[in-house]
């Protein structure tokens, strides 16, 4: 039976946000890449921003394929969670840029 507090459910919970952070850290590199091989602050990190979503795909389904193919299924649904969370806000970006030019 699973209580809370149990070392069961605190072990699901960090491998979930590892999952999530090894996300994170590969949109990191990505940026600084992006930076590193353009050399200028504004149009490559903005095109960046403006496409993370497609790029995310690059990296997190091989990421998420290598925590499940290792038996890590926490870590692999916490890409998941993450590439949700980073469409989530690249849309909501999208919308407050377009309604913000429409007016």
């Amino acid at each position: 039976m699973n209580r809370p507090g149990n070392n069961q459910d605190s072990g699901n919970k960090q491998e979930l946000l590892a999952g999530v952070g090894a996300l994170f850290a590969h949109h990191f590199w990505l940026a600084i890449f992006t930076y590193v091989a353009y050399g200028l602050w504004l149009v490559p990190l903005t095109m960046f921003f403006f496409f993370i979503g497609i790029f995310q795909l690059f990296y997190a389904i091989p990421l998420y394929l290598r925590f499940k193919r290792r038996g890590r299924l926490e870590a692999a649904k916490g890409v998941l969670i993450g590439i949700g969370i980073t469409v989530l806000l690249n849309a909501t970006c999208f919308g407050s840029l377009g309604w913000l030019m429409s007016n």
